[in-house]
């Protein structure tokens, strides 16, 4: 089964921003209080966080949970099946 989107997005906030920081998934999953396994499960996508997680993600990445989150809302992944600008594959713009 697919990952859902929601999760995808989460997934590659953290990834890019984790990045940014410098951090390695050891080094984020320390500063957050979680375990270095769970930290590569969120970055692929495979694990949907608790708001408690992603508290403790933002505050490990220098940032609220808001800021997170807004960031996660904000990005756009291609639906399956739909091109970047949302129309389903092999639709022609009109």
């Amino acid at each position: 089964m697919p990952a859902d989107p929601l999760l995808l997005q989460f997934a590659q906030i953290v990834r890019r921003r984790r990045a940014a920081a410098g951090l390695s998934q050891e080094a984020l999953a320390a500063a957050a209080g979680l375990h270095r396994t769970y930290v590569g499960l969120l970055e692929r996508g495979l694990r949907m966080p608790s708001i408690l997680v992603a508290q403790k993600v933002a505050r490990a990445l220098g940032m609220t949970t808001g800021e997170l989150l807004s960031e996660v809302e904000r990005e756009v992944l291609p639906r399956p099946g739909r091109n970047r600008a949302g129309r389903k594959a092999g639709d022609e713009k009109k």
